[in-house]
């Protein structure tokens, strides 16, 4: 299949960059360091008493993926994280190799004294899998959206009083368009939130068992599939984000086969936040980005997917992009120069799909992991046998 043109290009994207890493430069990848968890979600692929993997391990596959990525974060998933009795020692191991570390965690285990630890262990942001339905022992099954905004809060407040940034994470099912809404506002009202990912559902049986990884490609034994019916096409998260957030993609990553299939989006606005209230501010890429984008992949030969954050790089950031794309960045600043700013990230994905046996990924999967000694996608690494 041939790359469409330019011009081709859906509406949402006319004004987004488009992120086009070469493998050995995608900075971020995935550390799987067990499957086993303490909650049941809607879309579970866990296993109740899984192992953890060991230290040794976990630094080896590790060094697998830097072999091939020059990566500059990474994020340590499960399972549950915390259940991993050397979480800490993994966070050490992961900041002492210089990269910058983040975690999903169902936020069950994660209280104050736990997140003293990790932040002397060295994390630097914690992102939060809670959403409805989910059987937990902190929630109800059948809670409100009021009492899961409140306990998504609390947790992005404590990693506030701990120096580590904070984010949430849902996976979204098209027969429940209402906890879109629910999170994105949340997000975009947070002192504290800096980072919201929207992950469609996917549907790992309808897929069915797959070999192959992304060094190669990887091909379906089912030939064919379609979309499943509770999962949503990229137009339809964006139709829905945008009817939450008054906002245009950022920048994104395209498919494996075209470059205006956008299967990942980046949306971005600034925060400036006082005592009583929170006002956002719409970002849209300027010559700014591009040009670093460039530097990064020409000049440095590496990029860039996590910076800790702060009030004073957030008006730096700004500045810039107002220097090459956009005056009004400056009507911003001088209205709220004194009050705290952060920027915020919202980052959509969609399902994979199945063409003539072959999977179509994102061009640039930045959520990489180890198996059997090469990168899969995490999306699907439950699904491939044969690597």
């Amino acid at each position: 299949m041939g790359q469409k043109r330019k011009t081709d290009k859906p509406e949402f994207l006319r004004k987004a960059i488009q992120i086009s890493w070469e493998q050995k430069i995608i900075p971020h990848c995935v550390l799987d360091i067990s499957r086993r968890c303490n909650i049941t979600c809607r879309a579970c692929y866990n296993i109740p008493n899984a192992r953890f993997k060991s230290l040794k391990t976990l630094k080896d596959e590790l060094e697998i993926i830097q072999r091939h990525q020059k990566i500059t974060s990474v994020l340590i998933v499960g399972g549950e994280p915390l259940l991993h009795p050397k979480i800490y020692e993994i966070i050490k191991m992961v900041r002492k190799k210089g990269l910058f570390a983040e975690m999903s965690t169902n936020g069950v285990l994660f209280n104050e004294t736990v997140a003293e630890k990790l932040a002397q262990s060295g994390l630097n942001m914690c992102s939060f899998h809670i959403e409805s339905k989910q059987k937990r022992p902190d929630l109800s099954f059948k809670s409100t959206e009021e009492e899961r905004n409140s306990l998504r809060e609390e947790k992005a407040h404590i990693c506030e009083k701990y120096g580590m940034d904070s984010g949430i994470m849902l996976t979204a099912f098209k027969d429940n368009p209402e906890e879109i809404k629910e999170c994105t506002h949340l997000f975009l009202r947070s002192k504290y939130l800096k980072y919201f990912v929207i992950t469609s559902y996917i549907d790992s049986e309808r897929l069915g068992k797959l070999s192959g990884n992304l060094g190669t490609k990887i091909v379906a034994q089912s030939g064919s599939s379609r979309c499943s019916e509770n999962s949503y096409t990229m137009k339809e998260l964006v139709h829905i984000i945008g009817k939450n957030f008054d906002n245009q993609p950022f920048n994104y990553i395209a498919s494996t086969k075209e470059n205006t299939d956008a299967r990942w989006l980046n949306y971005r606005c600034v925060s400036a936040i006082d005592s009583s209230s929170v006002t956002n501010f719409i970002i849209h890429p300027s010559l700014f980005e591009r040009g670093l984008l460039k530097f990064h992949e020409i000049i440095l030969k590496k990029s860039i997917w996590y910076l800790p954050q702060s009030s004073f790089g957030t008006k730096i950031y700004l500045t810039l992009n107002g220097l090459l794309g956009h005056y009004k960045n400056f009507i911003f600043l001088a209205k709220n120069i004194r009050k705290c700013l952060i920027l915020k990230t919202l980052i959509a994905t969609t399902e994979v799909e199945i063409k003539n046996s072959e999977v179509i990924l994102c061009a640039s999967c930045v959520d990489a992991q180890v198996k059997s000694g090469k990168l899969v996608p995490t999306c699907l690494a439950d699904n491939i046998e044969s690597v």
